[in-house]
């Protein structure tokens, strides 16, 4: 998992990570099971660029929503990231 890791190093990845409890069934006996997707150098699929703008408005799509039509952002096909970052910092409140 690591070299796997390391490999992707300077692409854009989603990690989803679950903590799934061993046969026992105790809960604080748990493995960690880690995914990674690698999503590319320069783009992204629309609806991964929409999920992480929600993230980045801690859950609110409305103003998810708002931000991505005040952008200009394409209702299909795949969103430059060069585009989203600058959405991305205006719904996290940081300078743009």
């Amino acid at each position: 998992m690591i070299e796997r890791a390391q490999a992707l190093q300077g692409r854009w990845v989603l990690v989803y990570r679950v903590n799934e409890p061993k046969a026992d069934t105790k809960f604080d006996n748990v493995r960690m099971v880690v995914r990674l997707v690698d999503l590319g150098e320069g783009t992204l699929p629309n609806n991964v660029a929409r999920q992480l703008l929600v993230g980045d408005a801690q859950g609110d799509e409305a103003r998810a929503r708002q931000a991505w039509r005040e952008a200009g952002l394409p209702l299909q096909g795949q969103i430059p990231v060069a585009d989203l970052d600058p959405v991305r910092r205006k719904v996290r409140g940081e300078q743009a």
